[in-house]
């Protein structure tokens, strides 16, 4: 591997706080680019930075668009 940071399953798992699983599941799908380092049967994944990156930016929320937003005349607005 090159200098550039790689991250591994549980790497990701605790840094974003969801489980191991769900970071395997993500790799499973193709929705986390991922590279098998496995020289045997069982894969052992690396997930470049930039890859991460790309993933978490796809993943951010977007602002709901102005006719969906809850006003304080809304019937489901909430008081704080």
């Amino acid at each position: 591997m090159d200098s550039r940071k790689w991250w591994t399953p549980p790497e990701i798992a605790k840094a974003l706080k969801v489980s191991r699983e769900k970071v395997l599941g993500w790799i499973r799908s193709q929705k986390l680019q991922a590279t098998n380092v496995s020289n045997g049967h069982q894969p052992r994944w690396r997930v470049r930075d930039d890859d991460l990156v790309n993933f978490l930016a796809a993943r951010r929320a977007t602002p709901l668009p102005r006719s969906r937003v809850i006003t304080e005349s809304s019937p489901y607005a909430v008081a704080v």
